[in-house]
């Protein structure tokens, strides 16, 4: 019996066996007490973000979550009203039976053309807005939440009113694939901001809302 349990205890599976002994790496709350631990523990600096008070800190947390709709809607948002976009962008329309013209085989291939450049107007963005974080991660440790937010932000809005008033498709496609870079912050940022002003207890379930 002594042999087995050594056995057991080498390999490891006497952790299995007592699942209530294992807590993990951070302890959440006080054995006797019960009472939740604050993980990481707050300086006592004011300034903290540890330290601001939990309206404040969801205040934050629901800009951080604006921040993220608005990138990922002008990412791939439109792409729902992908084939009336290229309506627009290139007066093509979609085969219709009762209009012999548009079943043609280059009213096709017109049509499928435009609804492609279309449709590469929000993979590209996806794909670069996804590429940038390589970027922008380093830039939030090394310099700061803060400037990263400020000033990729303020290109990204002047790129989205660039979009707005672009009039040939290169001119969209440029403006989007530099916002969608720029917009790249907010989605590694994001969860470094959740980190700063959450407790450990916390991050979960406001990660979730965002």
């Amino acid at each position: 019996m002594s042999h087995r349990a050594n056995e057991l205890e080498s390999s490891g599976i006497t952790h299995r066996l007592h699942p209530t002994e294992t807590l993990g790496h951070v302890r959440l709350q006080d054995e006797v007490t019960g009472a939740t631990l604050l993980v990481p523990q707050p300086s006592s600096d004011p300034n903290d973000p540890l330290n601001w008070s939990k309206p404040f800190k969801i205040y934050v947390a629901m800009l951080t979550c604006v921040a993220l709709t608005w990138i990922n809607f002008f990412a791939g948002g439109p792409g729902a009203v992908l084939v009336e976009i290229a309506m627009d962008l290139f007066g093509v329309y979609p085969p219709d039976p009762q209009n012999l013209a548009s079943v043609s085989p280059a009213s096709i291939a017109r049509f499928s053309s435009a609804v492609s450049k279309t449709a590469l107007l929000f993979s590209t963005a996806s794909m670069v807005a996804g590429l940038s974080n390589i970027f922008w991660v380093p830039l939030a440790v090394k310099y700061g939440r803060r400037v990263v937010y400020t000033f990729s932000f303020l290109v990204f809005g002047l790129c989205c009113i660039w979009s707005a008033r672009a009039t040939s498709y290169g001119s969209l496609m440029a403006s989007r694939i530099i916002a969608s870079w720029f917009s790249g912050s907010a989605e590694c940022v994001a969860p470094l901001t959740i980190a700063d002003i959450f407790f450990l207890h916390e991050r979960g379930t406001m990660t979730a809302y965002v």
